[in-house]
């Protein structure tokens, strides 16, 4: 699988956005076949779809931040392996 690297490092999103919303925005800037498993982490947090950006803030604290930033990573697995 082919896919576009993101043109910026940073973002700037409203706390209230989810990490569904990061994924999609993820999706369709890099244009990622619907196959593809986008895994967001935060240090060593898996982080679900539906957590709010405000709300990781909060759980994690300032090992999530740099430079007053939330700092976020991501993950793609674009072949699962096939299990037989």
């Amino acid at each position: 699988g082919h896919f576009k690297p993101l043109e910026k490092k940073f973002v700037r999103v409203s706390g209230e956005a989810t990490i569904g919303h990061v994924e999609k925005f993820l999706r369709r800037k890099m244009g990622l076949d619907p196959a593809c498993q986008v895994d967001i982490i935060c240090g060593d947090h898996l982080l679900e779809q539906y957590q709010t950006l405000r709300e990781i803030r909060r759980a994690i604290g300032d090992a999530a931040m740099q430079d007053g930033l939330l700092v976020l990573h991501y993950g793609l697995v674009v072949s699962p392996l096939k299990i037989t």
